[in-house]
Order: C-alpha cells, then sequence, then structure tokens
C-alpha cells in the first residue's frame, strides 16, 4: 500500500488521523506510534496486529510558485509532499476474517485526511 499526501507533513498527518481515531471511538483499541521514518498502527482488540508504514517527506526545495500550489489543509503547507508506504504487516489469526473490513475503514479515513492512495493494499 501506498498512500500520498499532497501539501500535508507527517506530524500534521499523525495528529489528525489520531483525531479521527479518536472521533470515531477508535483509540481505545487502535494507536498510532510515530518516528522520524516510521509510522506504526497497531490494533489490540481480540488480539493485536500491527502495520508499519515507512514515511518519506519530500520538502519544497525552493520558494513555491503560489499559482502551482493544490489548495492544503489549514497549518500544512501546500508545496510539501508526503508519501508512506506499508513496509510490513503482522495480522493476528483473530483481525484475519476482518482485515478487509479495516484496511477499508482506514482507507476511507485516508481519502478523508486528503490522502490518495496510489497503491492499494494487499490480503
Amino acid at each position: 500500500m501506498l498512500v500520498r499526501f499532497q501539501g500535508t507533513s507527517a506530524p500534521y498527518l499523525i495528529n489528525h488521523l489520531n483525531t479521527q481515531l479518536r472521533g470515531r471511538g477508535l483509540h481505545s483499541f487502535v494507536s498510532t506510534q510515530h518516528t522520524d521514518n516510521e509510522l506504526i498502527i497497531t490494533i489490540t482488540k481480540f488480539g493485536t496486529s500491527k502495520l508499519h508504514f515507512a514515511i518519506e517527506e519530500q520538502p519544497p526545495a525552493g520558494p513555491p510558485d503560489p499559482s502551482s500550489e493544490p489548495t492544503a489543509p489549514a497549518g500544512a503547507p501546500a508545496h510539501h509532499l508526503t508519501e508512506i508506504t506499508l513496509i510490513r504487516k503482522k495480522i493476528t489469526f483473530t483481525h484475519r476474517p476482518i482485515e478487509r473490513e479495516l484496511v477499508a475503514k482506514l482507507q476511507k479515513m485516508i481519502i478523508q485526511l486528503g490522502g490518495e492512495v496510489v497503491r492499494p493494499y494487499v490480503l
């Protein structure tokens, strides 16, 4: 799975992802951990599953051209590009029957946050 966010930095993205999780009542069993280059989403209900994503940020090389920038979310630099790639997953056997549903919900949140699924999740 490869997801691209135009105009969104990783810290901004993680903050808003956590807000989405809290808003949906999922924060009690879905959590995120973030380092400089990795995002880990952990699901801890009826077992523990983890999705590890590599984070690659491409800040602008120079001053942005305002006429060519897409509209960015408030507080995010419009010329910033963040790509998140699934690098490994550990899905517990109790989550395997609902893996497709979990991924569909994750992709829905990604789209609501302004992301584009470039390469879909493969079961």
